[in-house]
């Protein structure tokens, strides 16, 4: 049985937008090779998973396979953690990378790398 890989390499840019509404652009790599090292041949789509307040990780967006970018609009002043997994055409997902996470204050830009090895 294949299993997904779990190197993923996650990007979030944040950006400055009008008032007090913020942009969070995440931006990652798409795997190329299961964990055993065969080519990732059956990809579907990534889940974006975010947490506000607490540990639990809640579903935000699920992304087409052949994106590797998406933008949060709906955050505001606040702190938020992202993860990112990978999911093949069979539904079955990736361990989740690393998270990333931005305490938002004021507009700014904020760039932050985590890599899931």
């Amino acid at each position: 049985m294949k299993t997904l890989t779990s190197m993923l390499t996650i990007l979030l840019l944040i950006v400055a937008a009008p008032a007090l509404a913020e942009t969070i652009t995440l931006t990652w790599d798409a795997p190329t090779e299961n964990t055993d090292n065969t080519p990732y041949t059956d990809p579907a789509g990534f889940k974006i998973y975010r947490h506000d307040a607490g540990d639990v990780f809640t579903e935000v967006a699920d992304i087409p396979h052949t994106q590797t970018t998406t933008e949060r609009t709906d955050v505001g002043i606040g702190t938020y953690c992202y993860v990112v997994t990978a999911y093949n055409s069979k539904g079955r997902e990736s361990e989740r990378s690393n998270e990333a996470c931005v305490s938002l204050t004021q507009p700014k830009t904020i760039e932050l790398r985590i890599t899931i090895e």
